[in-house]
């Protein structure tokens, strides 16, 4: 027994060891989450670059939030019409215990905040502009820099995906250039290892998904050939959930800051016809949330929420007080500091009532979402192929026409038909849908009923955009709802599984993953990168890459 035991602790061990020497970066729209695969959390910072401008550049800075539209009378009409009728049915609602629900109203809520004044504070920090400010500042520290100073602020990734514009900073190289510099700082900074170092380590990325072949394949030469990591494999978001929540099979629902993405996971494969890519998330609600205050007399008059840090406080305001708790009809008093450079800092109080329900139901109510402007959505398409890939399909079927006998090429190839080569996803249209339709869309993609059912009866809500007390219950109502009452299967929606933080379940299952000893075979290593290029990944990936 004490050689089994000793050979488990030994095994622990070099599991342990192995860990260690693991770094999973998880990036998004707003945060970047790394850490070693040892650790039990990561380190969650914001997934942005500042970059001291010269005298005769160009400006750019990209704001935390998702911009507020410019809407015209069409598009207001709409969102003003989704409001008004979803306050009024909220003033409807019966609690559980029978009585109705009594919220303050909107007049008496402006009331409040229009009395309301800032009061000056002493300032906490000295913040002070004459302080040295890098060339190059990545993460937190972006958020500190004085907007009088010279700086372009870049996010790389915008709704999910890579953040391409034709403004200064837009490329693809040079977003590649970003990235390289706030994973490397981010590592060396907060993990501890130098980028000399990183030879000795190998890094696991997480993907959405809905990935891009072509974007994977940058990815991978980032890591393995720029940063110099001696081994390098990819997994998919909605897997890795799977494996931190220690689920088999589940229906992953990703609400980011920026993009909601739904697939049906079993057995550690995304279904790829059950993949859907929302263009809404957390970054919307937060803006429609300050539309709604404004109406009801938002005390920060010059709030604007296209900077940095005023987006970043009308972040704090939604995660702080927005719910979806219909048994709740309170009144709900904010408080918040503004600190400008060379101003006294203020505290302002802020009043809330039905907007901070109102705000997070735009999810179900996408009318709302008009706020943010169209929201797009997509599901799995057509693979395009790759010129580089040997073994792309495309390049097979053009180099494998049969010859005839007379020399002439026969095009009518019966073994290569377009329509067995791609995975459609979801008939869902170019029009946004709520997100209980996409749930129950992505889950009636799957083929069987017996896997329908058990979708359903485990629903995985991962991400930091839907961190809403009472969202996991009113979600599985919605759903309930539905799918009506005649034998319907069981809805179950779960969050913070394992009493984990949804926001953290796809790095932690990244980093179990990681650790399996099945994963040893999935590492690419930088020679063989450089030498087989995208074919290796045909092989290695942890999904079906083709």
């Amino acid at each position: 027994t004490s050689t089994r035991e000793n050979y488990l602790k030994m095994s622990e061990t070099l599991n342990d060891m192995m860990s260690a020497n693991v770094v999973i970066i998880h990036p998004g729209s707003l945060y970047l989450r790394i850490g070693k695969g040892s650790d039990t959390s990561p380190t969650k910072i914001v997934h942005a670059i500042a970059r001291r401008r010269k005298p005769e550049g160009v400006a750019r800075q990209d704001p935390l939030l998702i911009p507020q539209a410019k809407l015209d009378t069409v598009s207001w009409n709409t969102l003003d019409d989704a409001r008004l009728q979803v306050f009024q049915a909220l003033s409807k609602v019966i609690k559980r215990d029978g009585t109705k629900r009594e919220p303050p109203s909107s007049a008496r809520v402006l009331e409040l905040n229009s009395t309301i004044q800032p009061e000056k504070i002493e300032s906490s920090e000295n913040l002070d502009e004459a302080r040295d400010f890098d060339e190059v500042i990545v993460g937190d520290d972006v958020m500190s820099i004085p907007s009088s100073l010279p700086y372009n602020i870049h996010f790389p990734f915008r709704r999910g995906d890579l953040n391409l514009h034709s403004g200064v900073g837009g490329s693809l190289s040079s977003i590649l250039v970003d990235l390289q510099e706030i994973w490397s700082r981010s590592i060396e900074k907060y993990l501890g290892i130098q980028t000399v170092d990183l030879r000795h380590y190998k890094a696991v990325l997480v993907i959405p998904a809905l990935y891009r072949r072509s974007t994977i394949k940058h990815y991978l030469s980032l890591l393995l050939l720029n940063m110099g990591f001696a081994g390098c494999f990819v997994v998919q978001d909605h897997v890795a959930a799977t494996f931190g929540a220690g689920l088999a099979a589940a229906c992953v629902v990703d609400i980011g800051d920026q993009k909601t993405s739904i697939s049906c996971v079993e057995d550690g494969i995304s279904q790829p016809n059950s993949r859907i890519h929302l263009g809404y998330g957390g970054s919307d609600i937060s803006q429609l949330l300050y539309f709604l205050s404004k109406q009801t007399g938002f005390t920060y008059k010059s709030c604007d929420s296209a900077s940095i840090s005023d987006g970043l406080i009308l972040h704090k305001i939604k995660e702080d007080q927005c719910n979806m708790n219909l048994d709740e009809a309170s009144l709900v008093r904010h408080l918040f500091k503004v600190e400008k450079f060379g101003k006294s800092p203020l505290r302002y109080s802020l009043y809330l009532g039905d907007e901070a329900i109102v705000a997070p139901l735009g999810l179900f109510q996408t009318d709302l979402l008009e706020v943010t402007g169209k929201k797009s959505v997509s599901v799995m398409g057509k693979d395009p192929g790759d010129s580089e890939d040997p073994h792309d399909h495309l390049y097979l079927r053009e180099t494998s026409r049969k010859y005839t006998k007379t020399g002439d090429i026969q095009n009518d190839d019966p073994d290569f038909d377009d329509n067995d080569l791609e995975t459609v996803g979801p008939d869902i249209g170019s029009e946004i849908v709520p997100i209980d339709q996409a749930i129950f869309r992505s889950i009636d993609m799957c083929i069987s009923d017996d896997m329908k059912r058990k979708m359903f009866g485990s629903i995985l809500i991962v991400g930091g955009g839907f961190r809403f007390a009472g969202g996991a219950q009113y979600l599985q109502a919605r759903l309930a709802q539905l799918l009506g009452p005649n034998n319907p299967p069981t809805v179950e929606v779960m969050i913070d599984p394992k009493d984990g933080d949804s926001d953290l379940t796809v790095w932690r299952g990244a980093a179990v993953m990681a650790s399996m000893e099945s994963a040893q075979e999935l590492w690419i290593k930088p020679r063989e990168w450089a030498k087989h290029g995208q074919k290796i990944l045909r092989e290695r990936a942890p999904f079906p890459w083709a």
